[in-house]
């Protein structure tokens, strides 16, 4: 199993790309105008004969700054490139949309740049010429890599990771954590260029790159699982000390019982992705102006039977954004946000959705209205 897990590692479909590590290695902190910059060197580098670009951030608003930069370049505009702009701000339906115009470009070999969040990193099918990536954990670059020369079109291509000086992670704890351990590997690769065979995406390094990051989280409790007034998970399902010990001071002895988890407790508070998000009910049009949600919103603003109800909200989650509390906050302060359903669900105003960016917080989307709309 081994043997042949190192001989996939060594095929050429993980030759087909590059990973150029210079940026990253000299420790500058990237602006959007330093990535800008570089994007309009590499779409005008002959030799390279780029014509597609993807840039990955770790953060929405990282990844919102650059779009909107970029739509202010001159050289942009002489070009005809195409930008793109993907993110979790934006509804199922209008990512989609979104996509499948990228991939018509990319078939057509337009010019194209595509920036986004990581979600374009896993379950999407696509391949540029070039891509860029924001310092993260090795395998979320690994799986940036596959969003490169995918097919092998060429021999191989170009993937640069830089560190960028517009993403707070402040939020994000576990992606800063994991680009730490990724720091940690490229100064390794730097003392000994041959180690892990001198690829940083071979299977070697990929297995000493999880190594360490499951060592930090079970030096920092990590794995643990950390309860609030509970304990931590692990305990729960081991010996469950604090609840033995509470039933030895109500009983007067030891429980009969050596091993007792703690199932109901356990189950009650374990959560597989943290729930820490509201969702919220968009007014998406697609580019022809037609709205679809529109019409579900307002079915649901007038369902009265429950098959009808049930029906319609399996309908709604094309059009349903996530949001962080703080989000929420804003959008409610703004007046943004509408009950339906008796508050049971919630609908975003038009002016606070953007075809370009998704999710508006200052409610400017109005400004960048649907086409038809």
């Amino acid at each position: 199993m081994g043997e042949d897990a190192a001989k996939v590692h060594q095929s050429p479909a993980f030759q087909r790309v590059h990973l150029e590590l210079a940026p990253v290695l000299s420790e500058k902190l990237w602006t959007t105008s330093d990535v800008a910059d570089f994007l309009c060197s590499r779409m005008n580098d002959s030799e390279d004969n780029v014509n597609s670009i993807l840039v990955i951030h770790n953060t929405k608003s990282a990844a919102r700054k650059l779009y909107t930069q970029l739509k202010k370049e001159e050289w942009v505009q002489d070009q005809g490139i195409q930008l793109y702009h993907l993110s979790t701000s934006m509804c199922p339906a209008h990512r989609k949309d979104t996509l499948d115009e990228v991939r018509k470009g990319l078939i057509e070999h337009k010019p194209i740049i595509c920036i986004s969040t990581q979600l374009i990193e896993a379950g999407v099918d696509i391949s540029f010429q070039c891509v860029l990536r924001s310092l993260a954990g090795l395998d979320s670059i690994a799986q940036a890599a596959g969003r490169c020369n995918r097919h092998g079109e060429v021999e191989s291509r170009n993937v640069y990771v830089f560190r960028s000086a517009e993403e707070n992670l402040s939020r994000l704890k576990e992606i800063e954590a994991a680009g730490a351990v990724t720091c940690r590997l490229l100064r390794e690769v730097q003392r000994d260029p041959q180690r892990f065979g001198g690829n940083l995406l071979s299977q070697e390094a990929m297995r000493q790159y999880f190594e360490y990051v499951y060592y930090q989280l079970d030096n920092s409790q990590g794995l643990d699982y950390l309860l609030k007034d509970k304990g931590t998970l692990y305990e729960l399902l081991d010996r469950n000390r604090k609840n033995k010990d509470y039933y030895r001071n109500k009983h007067g002895h030891q429980p009969d019982l050596y091993w007792a988890p703690a199932w109901a407790t356990a189950e009650e508070h374990f959560e597989v992705i943290s729930n820490s998000t509201r969702s919220v009910l968009v007014p998406y049009h697609d580019e022809a102006g037609k709205s679809e949600a529109d019409r579900v919103i307002a079915d649901l603003n007038g369902a009265d039977r429950p098959e009808k109800l049930g029906e319609l909200l399996r309908e709604a989650q094309q059009y349903v954004v996530n949001l962080y509390e703080y989000e929420w906050q804003e959008l409610s302060q703004g007046g943004y946000l509408h009950p339906l359903l008796h508050g049971n669900c919630w609908v975003l105003l038009e002016q606070a959705y953007s075809k370009n960016y998704g999710i508006d917080l200052k409610g400017e989307g109005a400004e960048t209205s649907f086409a038809g709309a």
